[in-house]
């Protein structure tokens, strides 16, 4: 069954845990990924048996994961790999998400990959599917935005997520639970350099002042570890429909670079109007209520992971593609 958001189907009270996977078997597209290599290793650690696909890219070192050659441009493949695999669970991330991922042409295709993928996943026999949604579906000119709030997407990108959400909901007539993470602003280890919270890192350690970016700019962070937890959270406590994947803060760039001066105990920099205006809205900011209500809670705070990380330094390790 497809849930609309409300809170008919949500624990109210206290943090819900799983104990035993419910799943024995999850097929996960994107693993090679930010989010996906976070989300597989998990769910690895809590004994679940995690298959994974990848195209062109190099299987990672990741223990405990069996990888499979998938095209997702390709149907028959599609179908071949899901039978193979027999998962009961699907873990959807893959996506363009290139420098122009945006506004890509890209976009509109990969609704048509998704839903080739979700349709062989369900004639299978599987029953459960995550799939990475994002702010981007939103209209930007509500401040918190709910589950609730209008969805009128500015983007390609968030357009393509949107209409794909709203073709899989067709799916609970199969009796398919689907749960869509809507996922706000993501950082951590592993992130492409030219992105925000690294570039900052980088200019607070060199004493550089912050000219790129309106320093009143505010957006809802949160660390890929938290947001890895709180997917899979939703997956294995059999959350449904729509649900904001984000920390409810949306701290200003100028305090994002406080807390950055502060972990790497250097001055906090200057900060200059930049050349040319921002694009979107000056506040981007999550209600977390309904994941809090479905019982996760991070465990750490936006401005505790930033600091950790500043003090770890950043790493370019890991290919980014999935992050929205």
């Amino acid at each position: 069954m497809i849930d609309d958001g409300s809170d008919s189907h949500e624990h109210v009270s206290g943090n819900v845990e799983w104990q035993d996977p419910p799943f024995r078997r999850i097929f996960i597209t994107g693993a090679t990924g930010f989010l996906g290599r976070r989300i597989a290793a998990l769910l690895v650690g809590r004994g679940v048996e995690v298959h994974a696909s990848r195209h062109r890219s190099q299987a990672p070192a990741l223990g405990g994961v069996t990888w499979h050659s998938l095209d997702l441009e390709n149907e028959n493949s599609i179908e071949e790999v899901i039978e193979t695999v027999g998962a009961d669970a699907l873990i959807h991330l893959a996506w363009n998400l290139d420098a122009d991922y945006q506004t890509s042409s890209e976009n509109q295709a990969w609704v048509g990959r998704s839903l080739a993928l979700a349709g062989a996943f369900v004639q299978s026999g599987g029953r459960s599917i995550l799939m990475a949604g994002s702010c981007a579906e939103y209209d930007w000119s509500t401040v918190p935005l709910t589950e609730e709030s209008p969805c009128r997407p500015s983007t390609p990108y968030g357009a393509a997520k949107l209409a794909l959400y709203r073709e899989v909901q067709g799916l609970s007539d199969d009796g398919v639970t689907l749960v869509w993470p809507r996922l706000f602003f993501l950082f951590g280890e592993g992130e492409r350099p030219e992105r925000v919270i690294p570039r900052i890192i980088r200019d607070v350690a060199a004493g550089r002042s912050i000219d790129w970016i309106d320093a009143d700019l505010r957006r809802d962070y949160l660390h890929a570890d938290e947001a890895t937890e709180a997917m899979v959270h939703l997956l294995c406590t059999r959350a449904v429909g729509a649900v904001n994947v984000a920390s409810g803060a949306a701290p200003t760039v100028r305090e994002i670079a406080r807390v950055v001066a502060n972990a790497l105990d250097k001055q906090e920099p200057a900060m200059r109007a930049p050349a040319s205006p921002a694009s979107g809205p000056r506040e981007i900011r999550a209600d977390v209520g309904r994941l809090r209500r479905l019982g996760w809670v991070p465990s750490r705070t936006v401005e505790q992971a930033l600091a950790r990380l500043s003090r770890a330094g950043m790493t370019d390790q890991w290919s980014r593609r999935d992050q929205l």
